[in-house]
């Protein structure tokens, strides 16, 4: 991953044209959803950085787990999405 040198982990950015790509690290070494602390502000800092650039004019974010989903149960749902929802949502 990119960014794998810097965080030792699976979240990265890339911009391809004028679209802004950020994938999220949603899962934790334990199967379940969350997020680190130093994920969620590299988040922060690089969704402002995104917008403040005239260069994207749109922004997609994605990860294995959903903020949102119509399943019921499962593994961590929907547990996980609430947990997701609470570190990123605003962010977002």
């Amino acid at each position: 991953m990119p960014m794998a040198e810097k965080f030792d982990s699976m979240f990265y950015s890339i911009d391809i044209g004028s679209v802004h790509i950020l994938a999220m690290n949603t899962e934790t070494v334990i199967d379940k959803a969350g997020m680190s602390k130093e994920q969620v502000a590299w988040i922060r800092l690089n969704l402002a950085t995104a917008r403040a650039s005239p260069r994207t004019r749109f922004k997609v974010a994605f990860g294995h787990r959903p903020l949102y989903t119509s399943a019921h149960g499962g593994n961590d749902v929907p547990a996980g999405n609430a947990v997701l929802q609470g570190l990123v949502e605003d962010i977002l």
